[in-house]
């Protein structure tokens, strides 16, 4: 059986069609997981009516609490082999779970559908993932760093039909309470624990796009404090899997995931004066020695682009030097290739006269 966790909140103007596109699959051993995460509008009165009309859908209500806690109340609620994770304004192509069924084997732990984004933007758009299998049991640290670090399938819990056991296992290891980007920390988390991934061609997964939605609510915002503790959570699981090495590469990954967020959101003058929360941290300094020293074996072995190499140095040898310069201004311009060298020599020497503006130019 198919348990399929759906968090809800305030989605009446959607939910219908996502509970239709569930109940109306082809592969009908499933079982519906609504967790009602406090809505205030028509959610549980939708979801109530649909509990009357199919015995596979259970419903629990708990107080608002969050899109992640709502997907591990479901995690816990679940009953089947497989779980499918699937927002309340999105749906499936009526085959999407008999497709990626009949794509797993003994072997694999996760099969990955493709999927189109639709909503706020000018025109619908299909994400295309690179179909076949990743093997974790060969070079683990390479594959976690595939995956991971490339976003070879997206950095989304959704569109992913994965064995039961290896998320519980996963959600039970780790409670991660970040208001973005949780599910690319929960993705690492079941990623260590598998033993292969595979991706089909299939289109199975329709995401609607709104800038209003849960996922990019950030009102509370504490990221960079917030991402640095579940860095430190993480490095006891990835030693705990024998993944020391991957430790730098998996570490800049999640950090650049809040950086890039809290930089736009809060602004760089914020952005630099809680900075030090890595800088004070030895064991960011200790990732940045490491990388730095490393940089281009890991670049070859992990295959970084070039953004990803000089992102990578910037971040880290602003945590070694403590001068934010390295990350905002000076490697970013590195990873550019349309930067005339003038550019270079030009923020050189605003640098070494103590000219830095961190603020971003108004276009």
């Amino acid at each position: 059986m198919i348990s399929i966790i759906t968090p809800i909140y305030n989605a009446e103007r959607y939910l219908e069609r996502c509970l239709n596109s569930l109940l109306n699959q082809t592969y009908k051993n499933i079982e519906l997981v609504l967790i009602d995460d406090g809505s205030k509008d028509g959610s549980g009165t939708i979801c109530k009516r649909y509990i009357e009309k199919d015995s596979r859908v259970r419903y629990v209500y708990q107080e608002n609490q969050g899109a992640g806690a709502a997907r591990r109340r479901g995690v816990k609620e679940a009953k089947g082999e497989f779980i499918f994770f699937i927002d309340s304004d999105d749906y499936l192509e009526n085959d999407a779970l008999e497709s990626l069924m009949s794509a797993f084997s003994d072997d694999v732990d996760c099969v990955v559908g493709q999927h189109e984004r639709f909503g706020e933007m000018k025109e619908i758009k299909q994400v295309v993932f690179p179909t076949g299998i990743i093997n974790f049991s060969k070079l683990p640290e390479v594959s976690i760093a595939k995956v991971a670090l490339h976003s070879c399938y997206g950095q989304e819990l959704w569109n992913k039909l994965y064995r039961s056991n290896i998320v519980k296992e996963a959600f039970q290891s780790r409670n991660i309470t970040v208001p973005y980007g949780e599910d690319s920390l929960y993705l690492i988390e079941l990623y260590i624990r598998m033993r292969a991934i595979k991706c089909i061609s299939k289109l199975t997964y329709h995401y609607e796009f709104r800038s209003d939605s849960l996922a990019r609510s950030t009102e509370k915002f504490l990221l960079l404090e917030d991402f640095a503790n579940e860095c430190l959570l993480l490095k006891g699981n990835l030693e705990q899997f024998n993944l020391q090495e991957v430790i730098p590469i998996v570490v800049l990954h999640v950090l650049n995931v809040a950086l890039v967020k809290y930089r736009g959101e809060q602004g760089e003058k914020k952005l630099i004066a809680d900075f030090c929360k890595l800088q004070d941290e030895p064991f960011f300094v200790d990732c940045a020695r490491t990388f730095l020293k490393n940089k281009d074996c890991f670049r070859k072995k992990y295959g970084l682009t070039k953004v990803q190499y000089y992102r990578g140095i910037g971040l880290y040898k602003a945590i070694v030097k403590r001068d934010l310069w390295y990350y905002i201004k000076w490697y970013p311009l590195k990873a550019d290739e349309s930067i005339s060298i003038i550019t270079f020599i030009k923020a050189y020497i605003n640098k070494m006269l103590g000219r830095v503006n961190y603020e971003r130019e108004k276009k």
